[in-house]
C-alpha cells in the first residue's frame, strides 16, 4: 500500500466536502437572486394593474354617469352633446363616450374627422355580443376588448345598459327586451378608451429594454377561453408572475415574466469552476500538512475544524441575510407606494406597519398606529356585516376589494378605496395582511356636482325645465289626492335682447341672476322656481288659499321686477310680463297648464307689458298659428 494513501483520501473527501459547500452557497445565492427577480415582477405586475384599473375606471365613471343622466330623462338623448362635454372634461382626452339606442351607435362624444360616429351595434357584432348580453342580464357596466368600434382598431368598451319606465318608447321597442316588472331596455351608454394610448401611460412599454415582458389578457365571455388583449406572444416561454384587474362585471389579468431563466450560465458555470479550483487547493493544501512530520498533525487538524466551522457560520449568517432581505423588501414595497395610504397587520390585526401617507390621510401618529387595531378609523358607516365580510374574503386567502367610508383622527369622514390581500410566507400559510387604499372624497363629491348639473341651471342655481317638469307632475299628484289649489307664473323680462346688445352678455347674465334672486326673495321656501332658458322664468306656487292670494303674489314680483338696477356702472332698466294659470283638481297635463300660462303671458305682452294676466279661454284663441312671428318679436 502506498504510504500516503491515507493522507490522499482524507485531502480527497475534504476538497469533496469544500466542493459541496461550495456548491450549496452558490444555489442559496441563486435562489436568493430568483427570489429578488420574483419580487420584483410582483412589484411591477400590482402596480402597472393598478395603473390600468384606475385609469379605466376612471374613463368608464363617464358611461356611468351618462348612463345615470339618460335614465333620470327617462330615455331622452336631446342634450347629450352638451352633457357629455361637461363630463368628458373630468376624463382622459383620448376617452370617446358614445350612446347606443337599441345597441345601435346613433351619437359620440367628441366627433371628428378622424373618429366619426360609427354604427357600430353592440347586440351584435361578435367582440362585443357577449359582453351586451352580460350587461342587460345584470344591469351593470360590463368591459369588453379588444373591439374595433369607429376607426379605432384596438379599444376597451365599457357597456352601460340603460332602462326606462316611458310607455311610449316602450311601444316603440319591437320585440321588447323586459328585464323586469315596469323597467324595459333602451339601449347603452358607453365609453371607448384607445388601449394604445392607455398602455403608453403606463410603464408596460418599457418593460423589454430591462429584460421584463407581458400578457394582458382576460376569460372570453363568449367562449371562456383565454383571449390575449395585449402583450408578448411568446409570453408562455416563461414564468410569470399574475395579479387581476377588477374592471365592471369582469376580471383581467396582467402577467409579468423575466426572458432570462435566473443567473446566467457563464455566471453559475464561472462560479463552479472557481469552487472547484478552490476545493482542489484546499485539498492539496491538506495533503502537503498531512505529509508533514506528526507533530504538525494537530495544528492541521486544528485549521480544518476552524475552516469548517467558518464555512458553517458563513451559511447561518446568509440565511439570516436572506430574512432581513425579504423583511427589508416587504417594508419596501409599502414604502414604494408611498403615493396610496398602505399599512400591514399580523393574522390577528394587530397593525406593525403604517407608510406616511396612510398617517397624513388618517391623523395618527405612527406611534399611535402601531400595536393598535384598523378600528381607529372605522366610521358608525362601516357596519359589522362590512367588516365581518372583509375578515371572511381575507382569511380565505383572497383579495377584498371595495370603497368604504372611513373616520379621521379628529372625526372628520372620508371616502377610501381600498384594497387589502393577505401575504403568504414560503409554506403557503398567510402571515401577514397589506391594505393599500385611495382617498376619493373628491371624486365622490364630483359625483354629486354632476348630479346637481343635470337638476339645476347652472348660471341662476334655480331649477332647470326638466327638473321643473318632475315637480309639477308631482304636483299634480298631490293636489288631486289632497284637493289643494296652486298656481304656475309664466315670467318673461320685456326687452331683455336690447339689454345683452347694448351692454354685453355679462351685463345679461347678471340681470338674469338679479331676477332670479327677486322671484325667489319674494316667495315662500315651499315655492318652486325654475329658469326655462334665455329669459324666461317659472315659478310653482305649491299651496294657495285664494286668487287673491296668486293675485297679491303677482304684484309683489311686479314690484321688483320692474325698476332700473346698477350692474357694474350701468344703469339698466328692466320689466317683466306675467301670464298665471290656475292649478285645481279639474287641472290637465303639465304641458297643457304651462301652455295656459304662456297664453295667458302673450295677452300681458299684447296689452302693453309690465302687467299680468290670468289665464281664461279666450286666450287660445287669441294665439293662432299665424302669429306665430309676432309672439316671437312680444317676448323679446
Amino acid at each position: 500500500m502506498h504510504p500516503w494513501i491515507f493522507e490522499r483520501m482524507i485531502s480527497f473527501m475534504s476538497a469533496l466536502i469544500l466542493f459541496a459547500l461550495g456548491l450549496t452557497l452558490i444555489n442559496s445565492s441563486s435562489d436568493t437572486w430568483q427570489n429578488q427577480l420574483d419580487t420584483r415582477k410582483l412589484e411591477i405586475a400590482q402596480l402597472q394593474s393598478k395603473a390600468i384599473e384606475q385609469q379605466i375606471q376612471r374613463s368608464l365613471a363617464g358611461a356611468a354617469t351618462l348612463a345615470a343622466h339618460i335614465h333620470s330623462l327617462n330615455g331622452s338623448d336631446h342634450d347629450f352633446l352638451e352633457f357629455s362635454e361637461n363630463i368628458h372634461r373630468s376624463l382622459d382626452p383620448s376617452t370617446r363616450i358614445l350612446i347606443a339606442p337599441k345597441g345601435i351607435v346613433s351619437q359620440q362624444y367628441p366627433t371628428t374627422p378622424a373618429a366619426p360616429p360609427s354604427p357600430h351595434n353592440f347586440m351584435e357584432n361578435p367582440q362585443t355580443k357577449a359582453e351586451a348580453a352580460l350587461a342587460i342580464s345584470s344591469n351593470n357596466m360590463t368591459a369588453a376588448a379588444p373591439v374595433t368600434i369607429g376607426g379605432s382598431i384596438n379599444s376597451i368598451v365599457g357597456i352601460s345598459p340603460i332602462f326606462t319606465h316611458s310607455e311610449s318608447y316602450i311601444a316603440a321597442l319591437e320585440p321588447a327586451t323586459e328585464i323586469n316588472s315596469g323597467t324595459q331596455f333602451w339601449g347603452f351608454a358607453a365609453a371607448v378608451i384607445d388601449l394604445q394610448k392607455l398602455l403608453q401611460s403606463t410603464d408596460l412599454n418599457t418593460l423589454n429594454s430591462k429584460g421584463f415582458g407581458y400578457k394582458l389578457w382576460r376569460l372570453s365571455p363568449a367562449t371562456n377561453s383565454e383571449q390575449i388583449i395585449a402583450g408578448d406572444p411568446d409570453s408562455d416561454r416563461y414564468q410569470g408572475t399574475r395579479t387581476s384587474i377588477q374592471l365592471p362585471n369582469n376580471y383581467w389579468f396582467l402577467d409579468v415574466f423575466h426572458r432570462g431563466s435566473g443567473i446566467p450560465m457563464e455566471v453559475v458555470s464561472g462560479f463552479y469552476l472557481v469552487n472547484l479550483v478552490f476545493s482542489a487547493l484546499a485539498g492539496y493544501l491538506l495533503y502537503v500538512q498531512l505529509i508533514r512530520p506528526k507533530q504538525l498533525k494537530e495544528q492541521v487538524q486544528q485549521s480544518t475544524k476552524k475552516l469548517t466551522q467558518q464555512s458553517l457560520q458563513l451559511e447561518h449568517q446568509n440565511r439570516i441575510l436572506i430574512n432581513d432581505q425579504l423583511e427589508l423588501k416587504k417594508l419596501t414595497n409599502a414604502v414604494e407606494q408611498s403615493g396610496n395610504s398602505t399599512f400591514i397587520t399580523d393574522t390577528s390585526g394587530i397593525i406593525q406597519y403604517a407608510n406616511p401617507r396612510f398617517c397624513e390621510v388618517t391623523g395618527f401618529n405612527l406611534a399611535e398606529l402601531l400595536g393598535s387595531t384598523p378600528r381607529l378609523i372605522k366610521s358608525p358607516f362601516t357596519t359589522d356585516k362590512q367588516h365581518a365580510l372583509l375578515w371572511q374574503t381575507i382569511k380565505q386567502g383572497e383579495r377584498w376589494y371595495g370603497e368604504i367610508r372611513n373616520q379621521r383622527k379628529d372625526g372628520e369622514l372620508y371616502w377610501s378605496l381600498m384594497s387589502v390581500s393577505p401575504i403568504f410566507d414560503d409554506y403557503g400559510n398567510i402571515n401577514s395582511y397589506v391594505c393599500v387604499s385611495d382617498d376619493i372624497t373628491s371624486n365622490k363629491e364630483t359625483q354629486l356636482r354632476y348630479q346637481r348639473l343635470a337638476l339645476e341651471d347652472p348660471l341662476t342655481g334655480l331649477s332647470n325645465r326638466r327638473h321643473f317638469m318632475q315637480q309639477v307632475d308631482h304636483l299634480l299628484l298631490e293636489i288631486s289626492r289632497h284637493k289643494r289649489l296652486g298656481a304656475i307664473f309664466y315670467i318673461d323680462l320685456d326687452n331683455f335682447k336690447p339689454i345683452n346688445d347694448q351692454f354685453g352678455h355679462d351685463t345679461g347674465d347678471a340681470v338674469l341672476q338679479f331676477v332670479a334672486h327677486t322671484i325667489t326673495t319674494s316667495v315662500r321656501k315651499s315655492d318652486i322656481t325654475a329658469r326655462l332658458g334665455g329669459d324666461e322664468f317659472t315659478l310653482l306656487l305649491t299651496d294657495v288659499k285664494s286668487l287673491e292670494e296668486v293675485l297679491h303674489i303677482a304684484d309683489k314680483l311686479l314690484d321688483g321686477l320692474i325698476k332700473t338696477i346698477d350692474i357694474e356702472g350701468h344703469m339698466v332698466d328692466i320689466s317683466a310680463s306675467i301670464g298665471i294659470s290656475m292649478i285645481n283638481t279639474g287641472s290637465e297635463s303639465t304641458r297643457q297648464i304651462l301652455h295656459q300660462a304662456d297664453s295667458a303671458l302673450y295677452r300681458s305682452k299684447k296689452t302693453g307689458r309690465g302687467n299680468y294676466s290670468l289665464y281664461n279661454h279666450d286666450d287660445d284663441h287669441r294665439r293662432m298659428p299665424d302669429k306665430k312671428k309676432e309672439t316671437e318679436e312680444l317676448t323679446d
